[in-house]
């Protein structure tokens, strides 16, 4: 299949905001980094994207965006939200004929907790779907950024159009210079250290899949990513038999959103389930699904305090 070339240029542009619109905690800064342009092609064209989405109908890209800056440095990142956006920055979504299927965020800095032995995996420290669920941390705790640390982009964009389209991502984050309890991400997923996807049946399934935390601490914030088709991904501590977050999919919050995932539930807190080095994490991702399909995802991405070998 044809290929086109593409030439990606990052964009980034700070954006002071208000003290009242803007920091979700005193003394906090909030930024937006642009990145782009994606030129994703016309639906029936895929580049790297994977023959379902052809199948499907929709054109599809996936691409790497090489060591883009962090916003700052020795500082804490407290908040984090993706979009998907035209060139005039107006959110573009299903209602305009495209769709966000994925965008992770990886500090090269630092190992992957759960897949330090990937072949290139670095940090997976946040990640969005087309719910483009935040990243939010309690009041007082912050993902530390440091002095060397630089980041790389995943993303996956799709395109129900008949016409090539051009878009950029958008990332919203809060951060603070102020010193900060730090977090560990935590990421739990169905094909962990592969490429995140796996089959299901039609109908409903329940996928499970079980990991041995190396490391102490307790989650503060948690939050699931699914594709269109999920009900619920649990994410539970196996050994001391409790729920760290049940993240739920909404659907039919807006017009022409029939049948796609709108929105994940997930919790912030500053306790929500201890886990010590030995303890069964346990994935269990729920489908109810109109076809049986070989790309779908269960993911939930947790922040760790407190951690300890």
């Amino acid at each position: 299949m044809p290929r086109l070339r593409l030439v990606v240029a990052v964009l980034a542009t700070t954006l002071l905001l208000p003290a009242a619109a803007g920091a979700a905690q005193r003394g906090t800064t909030t930024t937006t980094q642009r990145y782009g342009p994606f030129v994703v092609p016309a639906k029936g064209r895929d580049m790297g994207a994977g023959p379902m989405q052809e199948k499907m109908g929709m054109g599809a890209m996936k691409t790497f965006v090489q060591q883009t800056a962090p916003p700052c440095h020795g500082c804490s990142i407290t908040r984090m939200r993706a979009q998907l956006v035209d060139a005039a920055g107006r959110v573009q979504n299903w209602n305009t004929g495209v769709m966000l299927h994925h965008m992770v965020l990886f500090n090269t800095a630092r190992p992957d907790l759960t897949c330090a032995g990937g072949r290139f995996w670095k940090e997976r420290f946040f990640a969005s779907g087309n719910e483009r669920t935040p990243m939010r941390l309690p009041r007082g705790y912050g993902y530390r950024i440091g002095a060397n640390d630089s980041w790389r982009l995943l993303t996956e964009l799709m395109n129900m159009d008949t016409r090539p389209r051009t878009l950029y991502l958008r990332v919203r984050m809060t951060y603070s210079t102020r010193p900060l309890r730090p977090v560990t991400p935590m990421w739990l997923d169905v094909n962990n250290c592969g490429n995140s996807e796996f089959s299901i049946p039609a109908g409903r399934s329940n996928t499970p899949w079980s990991y041995t935390s190396p490391v102490s601490g307790r989650f503060v914030a948690a939050a699931g990513h699914l594709h269109d088709g999920g009900k619920r991904i649990r994410l539970a501590n196996a050994t001391r038999h409790r729920t760290i977050v049940n993240s739920v999919a909404g659907y039919g919050q807006r017009r022409r959103y029939e049948g796609h995932i709108a929105s994940m539930s997930g919790r912030v807190g500053r306790n929500l389930g201890r886990v010590r080095a030995g303890d069964t994490l346990r994935l269990n991702a729920v489908y109810d699904a109109p076809m049986a399909r070989d790309d779908v995802m269960g993911i939930v991405i947790g922040y760790l305090a407190h951690v300890r070998p």
